[in-house]
Protein backbone atom coordinates (compact mmCIF):
# COMPACT_ATOMS: atom_id res chain seq x y z
CA UNK A 1 0.00 0.00 0.00
CA UNK A 2 2.89 2.51 0.95
CA UNK A 3 4.36 1.99 -2.96
CA UNK A 4 0.70 2.28 -4.20
CA UNK A 5 0.63 5.45 -1.68
CA UNK A 6 3.89 6.93 -3.30
CA UNK A 7 2.96 6.75 -6.43
CA UNK A 8 -0.48 8.45 -6.14
CA UNK A 9 1.16 11.21 -4.12
CA UNK A 10 4.27 11.86 -6.91
CA UNK A 11 1.42 11.60 -9.51
CA UNK A 12 -0.29 14.40 -7.36
CA UNK A 13 2.99 16.57 -7.48
CA UNK A 14 4.00 16.20 -11.07
CA UNK A 15 0.10 17.00 -12.20
CA UNK A 16 0.13 20.07 -9.31
CA UNK A 17 4.06 21.16 -10.76
CA UNK A 18 2.60 21.18 -14.56
CA UNK A 19 -0.68 23.10 -13.40
CA UNK A 20 0.93 25.79 -11.72
CA UNK A 21 3.91 25.97 -14.83
CA UNK A 22 1.31 25.90 -17.17
CA UNK A 23 -0.45 29.01 -15.31
CA UNK A 24 2.65 30.69 -15.27
CA UNK A 25 2.75 30.04 -19.13
CA UNK A 26 -0.14 31.68 -19.70
CA UNK A 27 0.85 34.83 -17.65
CA UNK A 28 3.75 35.30 -19.38
CA UNK A 29 2.55 34.27 -23.04
CA UNK A 30 -0.30 37.70 -22.11
CA UNK A 31 1.76 39.74 -21.07
CA UNK A 32 4.55 39.14 -24.02
CA UNK A 33 2.94 42.14 -25.53
CA UNK A 34 3.94 44.50 -22.44
CA UNK A 35 7.64 43.15 -22.70
CA UNK A 36 7.94 44.28 -26.28
CA UNK A 37 8.07 48.46 -27.80
CA UNK A 38 4.66 50.41 -27.27
CA UNK A 39 2.67 48.94 -30.62
CA UNK A 40 1.06 51.43 -33.13
CA UNK A 41 -2.10 52.73 -32.64
CA UNK A 42 -1.54 53.81 -29.27
CA UNK A 43 -1.84 57.65 -28.21
CA UNK A 44 2.04 58.56 -26.77
CA UNK A 45 2.75 58.13 -23.25
CA UNK A 46 3.35 60.97 -21.15
CA UNK A 47 7.17 62.14 -21.59
CA UNK A 48 9.69 65.25 -20.93
CA UNK A 49 13.04 65.53 -22.77
CA UNK A 50 15.28 68.69 -22.71
CA UNK A 51 16.19 70.03 -26.04
CA UNK A 52 19.70 70.41 -26.55
CA UNK A 53 19.51 74.55 -27.07
CA UNK A 54 17.44 74.86 -24.28
CA UNK A 55 13.66 74.50 -23.53
CA UNK A 56 11.95 71.04 -23.24
CA UNK A 57 10.12 68.71 -25.47
CA UNK A 58 6.38 67.02 -24.46
CA UNK A 59 3.68 65.53 -26.19
CA UNK A 60 1.73 68.44 -26.44
CA UNK A 61 4.31 69.30 -29.23
CA UNK A 62 3.51 66.28 -30.92
CA UNK A 63 0.23 67.72 -32.11
CA UNK A 64 -0.82 69.04 -35.21
CA UNK A 65 2.02 67.44 -36.89
CA UNK A 66 3.25 64.46 -38.09
CA UNK A 67 6.41 63.50 -35.92
CA UNK A 68 9.26 61.07 -36.14
CA UNK A 69 11.47 60.42 -33.52
CA UNK A 70 14.23 58.29 -32.80
CA UNK A 71 16.27 57.33 -30.08
CA UNK A 72 19.90 56.95 -30.24
CA UNK A 73 23.64 57.25 -28.61
CA UNK A 74 26.72 58.53 -30.16
CA UNK A 75 27.84 55.64 -29.63
CA UNK A 76 25.32 53.20 -32.15
CA UNK A 77 27.06 52.77 -35.22
CA UNK A 78 23.38 52.10 -36.60
CA UNK A 79 21.99 55.07 -35.43
CA UNK A 80 24.91 57.18 -36.81
CA UNK A 81 23.40 55.96 -40.25
CA UNK A 82 19.97 57.05 -39.37
CA UNK A 83 19.97 60.16 -38.43
CA UNK A 84 21.90 60.71 -41.47
CA UNK A 85 18.82 59.77 -43.18
CA UNK A 86 16.79 61.93 -40.83
CA UNK A 87 18.47 64.72 -41.06
CA UNK A 88 17.85 64.66 -45.32
CA UNK A 89 14.22 63.95 -44.81
CA UNK A 90 14.00 67.33 -42.39
CA UNK A 91 15.75 69.29 -45.00
CA UNK A 92 12.91 67.95 -47.45
CA UNK A 93 10.27 68.98 -45.53
CA UNK A 94 11.62 71.89 -43.93
CA UNK A 95 9.24 73.98 -45.86
CA UNK A 96 6.15 72.03 -44.20
CA UNK A 97 5.22 73.31 -40.57
CA UNK A 98 3.18 69.88 -40.27
CA UNK A 99 6.41 67.66 -40.43
CA UNK A 100 8.69 67.22 -36.94
CA UNK A 101 11.60 65.27 -36.39
CA UNK A 102 13.31 64.74 -32.96
CA UNK A 103 16.94 62.88 -32.23
CA UNK A 104 16.08 61.68 -28.66
CA UNK A 105 19.37 60.96 -27.22
CA UNK A 106 19.70 58.09 -24.88
CA UNK A 107 23.38 57.80 -24.09
CA UNK A 108 23.05 56.29 -20.50
CA UNK A 109 26.13 54.91 -18.55
CA UNK A 110 25.40 57.12 -15.87
CA UNK A 111 25.84 60.33 -17.67
CA UNK A 112 24.41 63.70 -15.86
CA UNK A 113 22.14 65.83 -18.05
CA UNK A 114 25.41 68.51 -18.66
CA UNK A 115 27.84 65.75 -19.58
CA UNK A 116 25.32 64.07 -21.62
CA UNK A 117 25.18 67.88 -23.60
CA UNK A 118 28.79 67.96 -23.96
CA UNK A 119 29.11 64.43 -25.72
CA UNK A 120 26.19 65.07 -28.13
CA UNK A 121 26.85 68.61 -28.64
CA UNK A 122 30.44 67.11 -29.67
CA UNK A 123 29.28 64.48 -32.38
CA UNK A 124 26.62 66.87 -33.55
CA UNK A 125 29.43 69.40 -34.60
CA UNK A 126 31.76 66.71 -35.81
CA UNK A 127 29.25 65.12 -37.81
CA UNK A 128 27.26 67.82 -39.02
CA UNK A 129 23.80 66.91 -37.55
CA UNK A 130 21.21 69.98 -38.10
CA UNK A 131 18.44 67.63 -36.74
CA UNK A 132 16.69 68.95 -33.42
CA UNK A 133 18.25 67.21 -30.78
CA UNK A 134 16.87 66.52 -27.23
CA UNK A 135 18.27 64.53 -24.16
CA UNK A 136 16.08 61.76 -22.21
CA UNK A 137 17.06 61.53 -18.80
CA UNK A 138 15.99 57.61 -19.25
CA UNK A 139 12.22 57.99 -18.31
CA UNK A 140 10.93 58.63 -22.22
CA UNK A 141 12.83 55.45 -23.23
CA UNK A 142 11.02 53.72 -20.41
CA UNK A 143 7.50 55.35 -21.55
CA UNK A 144 8.08 53.89 -25.08
CA UNK A 145 9.76 50.69 -23.64
CA UNK A 146 12.81 51.28 -26.01
CA UNK A 147 15.14 48.47 -25.89
CA UNK A 148 17.73 48.01 -28.68
CA UNK A 149 18.42 51.26 -30.59
CA UNK A 150 17.68 53.03 -33.25
CA UNK A 151 14.19 52.54 -32.35
CA UNK A 152 12.04 55.36 -34.04
CA UNK A 153 8.60 56.04 -33.55
CA UNK A 154 6.30 57.95 -36.26
CA UNK A 155 3.32 59.81 -34.79
CA UNK A 156 0.35 61.14 -36.24
CA UNK A 157 -1.51 65.12 -36.46
CA UNK A 158 -3.18 63.58 -33.37
CA UNK A 159 0.22 62.35 -31.47
CA UNK A 160 -1.21 58.71 -32.12
CA UNK A 161 1.71 55.94 -32.57
CA UNK A 162 1.40 54.98 -36.21
CA UNK A 163 4.62 52.97 -36.77
CA UNK A 164 7.68 51.50 -34.62
CA UNK A 165 10.49 50.41 -36.05
CA UNK A 166 13.36 48.58 -33.97
CA UNK A 167 16.77 48.92 -35.61
CA UNK A 168 17.72 50.84 -38.83
CA UNK A 169 15.07 51.88 -40.59
CA UNK A 170 15.85 52.79 -44.14
CA UNK A 171 15.11 56.49 -45.33
CA UNK A 172 12.51 55.32 -48.25
CA UNK A 173 10.54 53.87 -45.55
CA UNK A 174 10.17 56.71 -43.29
CA UNK A 175 9.60 59.02 -46.40
CA UNK A 176 6.69 56.68 -47.76
CA UNK A 177 5.15 56.81 -43.97
CA UNK A 178 5.23 60.52 -43.46
CA UNK A 179 3.59 61.02 -47.21
CA UNK A 180 0.76 58.42 -46.42
CA UNK A 181 0.15 60.20 -42.88
CA UNK A 182 0.08 63.67 -44.49
CA UNK A 183 -2.21 62.49 -47.50
CA UNK A 184 -4.64 61.04 -44.42
CA UNK A 185 -5.39 64.21 -43.61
Amino acid sequence: MSGRLSLIVGAALVLGAAWSGGRELSRGVSSWSALGPLPPGLQAPRFRLFALDGGTVTGEDLQGSVTVMTFWATWCGACRGELADLDELDDEYADRDDVKFFAVNHEGGGLSRRQAQSVVRNYRVASGLKLPVVLDDGSAAQAFRVRPIPHTVVFDREGMIRHVHVGRISLATIRTEIDRLLADG
